[in-house]
């Protein structure tokens, strides 16, 4: 679960800084800050999500031995597409709730 989340984030770093350079030349500061800190939310609630699946998989194949009931895998860590779903400035990005 660990291994394949940190390759794909590699893969996407030199395209993720790239993003970051355009943004800061072509949008300024305040965009690159709100661009930086939607890709952290986002990849920071997609690990969340991940973890408490995984708490849930282990307990239920493990611990209480109702490995019918567990998820039928392992959860995967998607990192954020790079530009992705970004917002302009006067509009927030709108909040999942979770």
């Amino acid at each position: 679960m660990i291994r394949p989340a940190e390759a794909r984030f590699l893969e996407l770093q030199t395209a993720f800084e790239r993003e970051a350079v355009r943004i800061h030349e072509h949008e300024g500061d305040g965009e690159l800050q709100q661009f930086l800190n939607d890709n952290a939310r986002r990849n920071l609630t997609t690990v969340e999500r991940a973890y408490h699946e995984l708490v849930d998989y282990l307990m239920l194949s493990y611990l209480v031995n109702y490995k019918e009931l567990a998820p039928p895998r392992l959860p995967r860590i998607e990192p954020a597409i790079v530009g992705g779903n970004r917002q302009p400035a006067s509009q927030p990005a709108a909040d999942s709730g979770n």
